[in-house]
Parts: C-alpha cells; structure tokens; sequence
C-alpha cells in the first residue's frame, strides 16, 4: 500500500512539475519578412529568424503565408488556416483586431478574390477601392462597366464599379462585396470602405478597431 501510495505521489508530483502542452497560435497578419501572432493570447511582431519568449520561432514569412517552428514541429500558417494548437472551441461570432499604425492608418494583410493583398480601412470610402493595376492581376473585366463617380477620403474619382467575389480579412470572409477600380496605380493599398465595414460590427478602442460579423 505505502509502494502504492508512492508511485501515485511520484506521478502527481510530475505532474504538476511537467503541465501538459497548451500553447496557442494564431496568424493576424502577414508581411515579407515579418509576422504578426497571437500566442497564448499574446500579440507578438516577429521578424524571420526570431523566436518568442513562448519559443514561437518564424522561418520564413511573405505576403502569402509563414512557416513557423513551435517545440520542434514546423508549422504552415495562412490567414485561411491560421490557427493551430491550445485549447479552442468556434466561435459563432468571426473577430478581427487591427492595430494602428503610427502615421494612424489601420493596415493588414488580408485577401480579394483569393489575392493576398494588404488593405487599409478607409471609413470615408463608400466601397472597397482598388487600382487597374490590381484589377488586371485579379482578372476583372472592370472595363465592361460604365465609368461612374465615387467618393473616397480624397475626394471624388471617376471609377469603374464591380462586384468582388470574395474579401477577407482573418478570419473574415465576405462575398459580392461591391468595389470600384481607380484609374492608374493608385490607391497602392487598396481601401477597404463602407460596402465591407457595414456589414459588420465594428468599434475602436484606443489603438485597436475591433471588427466582428453580425
């Protein structure tokens, strides 16, 4: 019985000295050379050859996805499929966090059509704005569709309208969202407008705007 009693105490004893595995990883945001985790709950900003204190280690990052090594085992990680590991259970409601900038702008990495692109939240831009440059690379046959007159934080353009298939942002996804193609190169980030942000929840607190499906 006291041989018994042992072992189980050994048993609990490692336990409690050995806590089961429970880190968390989510993909925010995707940049060359640079990525934007949440682990454990934590934000981290880490550069290709960095590790975190979680021991979280980035071995390459692009614009389309990061591969990162967490307790050996090396990880593939898009803003489709971004989030492995730690206990998780499905939320209802999909949430975005965005961080400003410090020249004030919310930025990140998201998608159009499939397309990883960066976005820029533009609340003065009744729909997602993007450039002919863009449009070309998405394959949009914009130049079917009169021109019209839109108006944007800058003011007011002439643009063609279309309907964008699919636009995500994280977890995000929205479909037939309306959008306009800007003559030239401009805007180099596209703006992510009103036709987007309206069909969501959306608030801002402090540095962080919040986005939330309705």
């Amino acid at each position: 019985m006291r041989y018994l009693f042992s072992t189980l105490a050994l048993g609990w004893l490692f336990g409690m000295a050995t806590p089961a595995l429970a880190t968390s990883v989510e993909l925010v945001a995707l940049f060359t050379g640079k990525v934007v985790l949440r682990i454990d709950g934590k934000r981290r900003v880490l550069a290709e050859g960095e590790r975190s204190p979680e021991g979280v280690e980035v071995l390459r990052a692009n614009s389309e996805r990061a591969i990162v090594r967490v307790d050996g085992i090396e990880r593939r990680l898009t803003l489709q499929s971004g989030r492995f590991g730690g206990p998780y259970r499905k939320q209802e409601r999909a949430v975005v966090r965005l961080y400003r900038e410090p020249n004030g702008h919310f930025i990140t990495a998201g998608s159009i059509n499939g397309l990883p692109v960066s976005l820029m939240v533009d609340t003065g831009a009744t729909v997602v704005a993007i450039s002919e440059q863009l449009a070309r690379r998405l394959g949009i046959d914009y130049q079917r569709a009169e021109q019209d007159h839109v108006r944007t934080a800058a003011g007011i353009s002439t643009a063609w309208p279309v309907t964008l298939n699919r636009v995500r942002l994280g977890d995000i996804e929205l479909e037939h969202v309306e959008g306009v193609v800007l003559p030239g190169n401009q805007p180099e980030i596209p703006l992510l407008g009103m036709s987007f942000l309206k069909r969501l929840n959306t608030r801002t607190e402090g540095q962080v705007m919040i986005l939330e499906t309705k």
